[in-house]
């Protein structure tokens, strides 16, 4: 009786479990190069930001040192604070890092004619590596110093990253 129940069912057409699974294993291959292109879009972005956030800061520099002929200590001193930082006067809101907010790092000599300026970009690979200037203000002595050289790492100690994109103005 079980052989004639079983030849009078009716034939379902799908899928078996094989091609599902086969299905689900590309899927899931192509979600994976999705996820990473995706990943490094944005890896590529905050590091784009960071490098248009510190040329803003050397233009905002340059306007200080038009006024003062000297550089700021800090260059995110408070409004009034002696001596002044770059906000409000020469740029709204100095920018920090995309990621935590962390100031960028920032350095100068000791009669304030000469500064460095560097962030720590996430991208091993970036071309931004060639075009930085790839000082050392801890060499050269200068008050919160850092080795803005790429295969330094990072330009703070306490930052992740790649390396440090870094601008220098020496006289």
């Amino acid at each position: 009786m079980n052989r004639m129940m079983y030849r009078s069912m009716p034939k379902v057409a799908g899928f078996t479990l094989v091609e599902l699974l086969i299905v689900l294993t590309i899927i899931g291959i192509l979600l994976a190069a999705a996820i990473s292109s995706y990943q490094l879009a944005r890896i590529r972005s905050r590091d784009s930001r960071r490098i248009s956030d510190l040329r803003q800061i050397e233009t905002a520099l340059a306007l200080y040192e038009g006024r003062q002929h000297k550089f700021p200590v800090d260059i995110y001193a408070a409004p009034g604070a002696d001596p002044a930082g770059l906000s409000p006067d020469f740029m709204p809101v100095v920018p920090r890092e995309p990621l935590g907010a962390v100031a960028y790092a920032y350095a100068i000599s000791a009669d304030r004619l000469e500064y460095h300026l560097g962030a720590t970009m996430e991208d091993a690979q970036s071309a931004a590596r060639d075009s930085d200037s790839d000082f050392s203000s801890v060499v050269a002595g200068w008050a919160q110093g850092f080795a803005g050289d790429d295969a330094a790492g990072p330009c703070l100690a306490t930052q992740a990253g790649s390396f440090c994109y870094d601008i220098v103005e020496l006289k």
